[in-house]
């Protein structure tokens, strides 16, 4: 303390450094212009940006849905130290990054995906978990660390019986399936933190079909919290302090939750 006391000029010069730097930061992370909140607007980006310049990949079905979201290799975000991994939502915050410039986090994530058995199209193929041990032993020897954000999705929610116990069982063997991966130099094996991440339902519109999305959330942390290889667990009602917010379709979150969100991947430890 005698030390600091001693040099005020310094000290006081260190704080407004710092003050300006949090500020740069905050004015950064700004909320994209246009800003998108119909479910259209993600359909024209696909045709207009998304496909051409190769951040989407076709799987077949028309209209975006299946579709791959994948960080490449050479993109800024590739070698982050952060990996975002979920569904059409984590889509979106692929898109929220390109939309504003900036390069937070490598996103691996398809739209409408599933880590439960389903008629739909899985996250985590062979061939998209390929890509993401490539992009995460990339950061591991880049950066010394790697921390996974790995969204539930909504996708393996049943909100009609509630019959979620196999789905919240899929999405922890998929976290810890991402949790195993590794790179090992000089003898020594390092893993990625990987903090699962539990969704909000649907829009307050919607109703009772968002009754059981709280228990889901519950019975997941439980699990993440009981798992050897999870590091942590929190939800998107958590992170944006309440509901998120939607677009106009009532199930993909808004401008501003994608923000929220945002900001918690690139503070968290």
């Amino acid at each position: 303390m005698r030390k600091y006391a001693c040099m005020p000029g310094i000290l006081l010069f260190v704080l407004m450094a710092a003050f300006m730097l949090l500020s740069a930061a905050a004015e950064e992370l700004a909320l994209p212009e246009p800003a998108f909140p119909r479910l259209q607007d993600y359909l024209d980006w696909t045709e207009a940006v998304g496909y051409p310049e190769g951040f989407l990949i076709d799987q077949g079905y028309p209209g975006l849905y299946q579709d791959y979201f994948h960080t490449r290799p050479g993109d800024p975000g590739y070698l982050s130290g952060r990996i975002v991994i979920g569904d059409s939502r984590c889509c979106q915050l692929g898109i929220f990054e390109q939309r504003t410039g900036r390069s937070d986090f490598a996103v691996f994530a398809v739209w409408g995906g599933h880590y439960a058995a389903s008629d739909g199209y899985p996250v985590l193929t062979a061939a998209n978990l390929a890509e993401i041990e490539r992009c995460l032993q990339a950061q591991l020897q880049a950066c010394g660390n790697c921390v996974v954000s790995f969204f539930a999705t909504i996708n393996d929610y049943d909100y009609v019986r509630n019959d979620n116990s196999a789905s919240i069982q899929a999405a922890l063997r998929a976290a810890e399936q991402v949790a195993a991966l590794s790179w090992e130099a000089d003898g020594r094996l390092s893993h990625p933190e990987v903090i699962v991440i539990g969704f909000d339902g649907f829009a307050e519109a919607y109703g009772e079909i968002n009754r059981w999305y709280p228990e889901f959330n519950e019975r997941l942390g439980e699990a993440v919290l009981a798992s050897e290889s999870l590091s942590a667990y929190t939800t998107v009602p958590e992170i944006v302090g309440g509901k998120a917010g939607f677009l106009d379709d009532g199930l993909h979150y808004d401008d501003a939750t994608l923000k929220a969100l945002v900001q918690y991947i690139i503070g968290a430890p």
